[in-house]
C-alpha cells in the first residue's frame, strides 16, 4: 500500500512559466496590485499582483516558528468560499554575497518541502529559483507551494536583503490554480528595487604579474600568492573565512601560459592531492556552455574530497578556463553543503563572479545564440513581473 508521500512524489503537477491569453484577460479584471511599503526598511517594499478576493491577513513583521534569522512580514489568505489559497513573504539580512537560488534551496529544505519542478535563472545577483514543492501537513494533507526570491539593497542602512514570496493550495485544488499561482509568485517585485543587488562589495584582482587579466571577487574574501615549484603553473588564491576568522573554503586560481590541453592541466592539478595522500572522488572534466566574451572555452568538474579527520566530505569544483594567451584553472574547496549551506554558498558565488567578471587584454570571439523565430519577434509581450522578464 503506498503511502501519501509516495503518491505525492509519483504525480505529475504542471508547471506553466508563461501567460496565456485566459490569464491575462483574468488578471486585467479579477487581480489588483498590492503594494506594502510598511516597513522601515525600504529594500523591504514590494508589489504584489494577486485575485481581488485574496486579502492581507497580517503586515507585521513576526518570527517564525524554528529559524531565527528569517522573518514573516506578511501573509494573504483568500477570504470567501473559493479554492483555499494562501502567500506568504519571508526575508533574511544578508552579509555575505550568495545567489537566492542557494538560499531558497536551503528554506525549502528547512521547511521540510520536496521539490516537485524548478526551473533557475540568471540576472545580475546571481542565480535564481522558482520551484515547485509539496509539504504534507500533520492532518495528512498535502500542500503545493510555488515559491520565488530575489535579493534588494538598501543603500541608506547599506544592508541587502533575500526576500521571498511563497503562494500555497490544497493538492487537489491546485490543477485549477496552478496559473493564478503562477502569476503571482512570479510577477512580483521591489517598489524600490535597487541597481546595486549585491550584498558586499567587490575588489579587483589586478597582480603586477598578470596585469593583462583582471576579475572580481567579494570583500570579504582574503588573498594569497604562492610561489610555484618547479614545473608547476603560477598559483594565486582567495580565501573565505567567517566571523570567527575559520577557513571555510578557497578558490585557487592556476595561470599557465605553457599548457594548451586543459585535460593535461586538470590531471597535473588533481595529482597533488594524491602526493599529499588526499583522496578525491570527481567527475571528468567536461565542456560547459560559456557567456563571457573574454572565454574561448570551458570545461567544469564536481566532486567530493574525503576528510581524514572529519565525518563530513569537503566540496571541490574545477573549472578550466580557455583564453587567448593561456589556460586557467580555477579549483574550488570549502565545506560540504549539506554541513554549512550558507558557507558553501559563499564559495558558489565567488567562483561564478569570478568566472562572470573575468577581463583579458583580449577579447575572443562573442558566442552566437540562435533565438527562436518567437524570441525574434518584433512584436514581443510585455513582461507581467521580474521572474517572467528573466525567462
Amino acid at each position: 500500500m503506498s503511502t501519501k508521500k509516495e503518491i505525492t512524489e509519483k504525480m505529475e503537477l504542471d508547471f506553466p512559466i508563461k501567460y496565456t491569453d485566459t490569464l491575462n484577460s483574468k488578471m486585467k479584471t479579477s487581480f489588483w496590485k498590492c503594494n506594502d511599503d510598511s516597513h522601515i526598511n525600504s529594500a523591504l517594499h514590494y508589489y504584489l499582483q494577486i485575485p481581488n478576493n485574496v486579502k492581507p491577513t497580517s503586515l507585521i513583521e513576526k518570527n517564525i516558528a524554528g529559524i531565527n534569522y528569517i522573518k514573516e512580514i506578511a501573509s494573504y489568505r483568500r477570504i470567501d468560499e473559493n479554492p483555499y489559497l494562501e502567500i506568504q513573504v519571508v526575508y533574511e539580512k544578508l552579509n555575505h554575497e550568495i545567489n537566492p537560488s542557494d538560499w531558497l534551496k536551503n528554506l525549502l529544505k528547512i521547511t521540510k518541502e520536496t521539490i516537485i519542478d524548478k526551473r533557475e535563472l540568471k540576472g545580475n545577483a546571481g542565480i535564481y529559483l522558482d520551484a515547485l514543492s509539496s509539504k504534507i501537513m500533520p492532518n495528512g494533507e498535502t500542500v503545493i507551494s510555488r515559491t520565488t526570491s530575489q535579493k534588494n539593497y538598501d543603500p541608506s542602512t547599506k544592508t541587502a536583503v533575500i526576500v521571498s514570496v511563497k503562494v500555497s493550495c490544497a493538492l487537489k485544488d491546485y490543477p485549477s490554480l496552478a496559473e493564478e499561482i503562477m502569476a503571482i509568485a512570479t510577477g512580483w517585485d521591489f517598489i524600490n528595487k535597487s541597481k546595486y543587488q549585491l550584498a558586499e562589495d567587490l575588489k579587483i584582482f589586478d597582480e603586477e604579474k598578470t596585469k593583462d587579466l583582471t576579475f572580481y571577487y567579494p570583500v570579504s574574501w582574503g588573498f594569497g600568492k604562492f610561489i610555484a615549484s618547479k614545473g608547476n603553473p603560477e598559483r594565486f588564491a582567495i580565501f573565505n573565512k567567517n566571523d570567527r576568522n575559520v577557513s571555510k573554503g578557497a578558490i585557487n586560481i592556476f595561470i599557465d601560459e605553457d599548457e594548451n590541453d586543459e585535460k593535461k592541466l586538470f590531471e597535473k592539478i588533481l595529482k597533488r592531492f594524491n602526493n599529499n595522500d588526499v583522496k578525491v572522488n570527481i567527475t571528468e572534466l567536461k565542456e560547459v556552455f560559456n557567456s563571457n566574451e573574454y572565454i574561448e572555452k570551458q570545461w567544469n568538474s564536481k566532486g567530493k574530497i574525503d576528510q581524514k579527520d572529519s565525518l563530513r566530505d569537503g566540496e571541490i569544483s574545477i573549472h578550466v578556463l580557455k583564453i587567448k594567451k593561456a589556460l586557467i584553472l580555477l579549483e574550488m574547496v570549502g565545506v560540504n553543503k549539506e554541513y554549512d549551506y550558507y558557507e558553501s554558498a559563499r564559495n558558489t558565488r565567488a567562483l561564478q563572479l569570478i568566472i562572470q567578471t573575468l577581463k583579458t587584454s583580449e577579447k575572443v570571439s562573442s558566442p552566437v545564440v540562435t533565438l527562436k523565430e518567437e524570441e525574434n519577434s518584433t512584436t514581443k509581450k510585455k513582461k507581467k513581473g521580474f521572474f517572467d522578464f528573466l525567462s
